[in-house]
């Protein structure tokens, strides 16, 4: 009876080791396993940071020896099949392997220094802004800028506990301190405006709905659809829309550039942002410039 019971005793001792040394087992399993996932991941992620700067010698690169004058990117970059999307307002194409590019050309985006009233106005309203809001924010904008305090019908001057900066914007998120817009249209509105361009405004490289805003109903989604398609021409432009070269407008592109890389594999994705200055050119600076830089999320 003894014996039995001595028996019995070991039996659950052994049972009690196999499973506890099963228990560690798979302990260690799980802990390979997740050391495995997530070696894994930190390759992938300097895979991913590996060719967004690839991506970024390569735009730059094309920005340089390439002519941007011509209107659509089809007959300004090489021919490859990975370069046929390229363009220069803003449109997503593809690089090779997991990135993406956009290139906004900074002469296409309204400068928020110097600006035409009924430009922004239009485009405002493009945006689904009335009348009324579209020249609230214009008022608020000219008196954040403006060396006064005086105080507009529907601007911001004079107001209450609230500093004016009452000089230039340098950055174009400084719209939500002076602006009522929501996240949402805030971002649209910003996508509009550039700090870095004062010069003439090139409607060619604009983004769609500020194209599509500057020539009107009749001729927008037309004309967005031939600069899509490769096939628009400057003399095709202003045959169409009576828009010409002069007072405030220019066909050629600007030597400022927005870039954004996004590189996208697996659960991985990441988004850069550049503004480059591109001269190539120049004797007194670099080629390239880079003005900022962020990460998107």
């Amino acid at each position: 009876m003894k014996s039995r019971m001595c028996c019995g005793i070991a039996l659950v001792q052994v049972l009690i080791m196999v499973a506890m040394i099963s228990l560690f087992l798979l302990y260690i399993q799980q802990v390979n396993s997740a050391k495995i996932k997530q070696t894994e991941r930190v390759k992938l992620r300097a895979n991913a940071e590996a060719a967004l700067q690839s991506a970024k010698a390569e735009v730059e690169f094309q920005l340089l020896t390439n002519s941007k004058e011509l209107v659509d990117a089809h007959n300004n970059f090489d021919q490859e099949d990975n370069r046929r999307n390229w363009n220069l307002h803003g449109k997503k194409f593809p690089l090779e392997g997991n990135v993406y590019a956009s290139i906004q050309d900074h002469a296409g985006l309204i400068s928020i220094h110097h600006y035409s009233s009924l430009r922004m106005t239009r485009a405002l309203k493009a945006l689904g802004m009335n009348e009324t809001q579209a020249l609230k924010l214009i008022s608020a904008l000219r008196d954040w800028q403006d060396e006064d305090s005086s105080t507009a019908d529907v601007g911001i001057d004079g107001v209450v506990d609230y500093k004016i900066r009452n000089g230039l914007v340098s950055q174009i998120s400084e719209l939500s301190w002076f602006s009522s817009l929501d996240e949402k249209m805030l971002k649209q509105v910003t996508s509009l405006f550039t700090t870095h361009f004062n010069g003439e405004f090139n409607p060619l490289t604009a983004p769609d709905n500020l194209l599509r805003a500057e020539v009107g109903e009749d001729y927008g989604d037309n004309i967005v659809a031939l600069r899509d398609n490769g096939q628009l021409t400057v003399n095709q432009f202003q045959n169409l829309t009576g828009v010409v070269r002069g007072d405030g407008i220019r066909f050629s592109p600007s030597n400022w550039f927005s870039v954004l890389l996004e590189y996208s594999e697996q659960d991985i994705t990441i988004r850069r942002k550049y503004v480059l200055n591109v001269s190539p050119y120049s004797k007194s600076k670099k080629p390239v410039v880079l003005l900022e830089e962020s990460s998107i999320r």
